[in-house]
């Protein structure tokens, strides 16, 4: 849908429809994410610390 992911959180934090939408339904995918994580540690950790610096990164722009 975006052609980057910071396109993404900028859409979170600037559109009050789709805040309110993560907001109704985030606990419905706690477990999914949590998941994800854990598999992406486990099995590929080298690209999971590249992905932390790239949301970092993001954060500071």
């Amino acid at each position: 849908m975006y052609a980057h992911h910071c396109q993404a959180c900028a859409r979170i934090y600037r559109d009050e429809a789709v805040r309110r939408l993560v907001r109704e339904h985030y606990e419905e995918m706690i477990a999914e994410v949590l998941q994800a994580a854990w598999l992406d540690e486990h099995h590929v950790p080298g690209e999971s610390r590249g992905m932390a610096e790239r949301r970092r990164a993001c954060a500071q722009a």
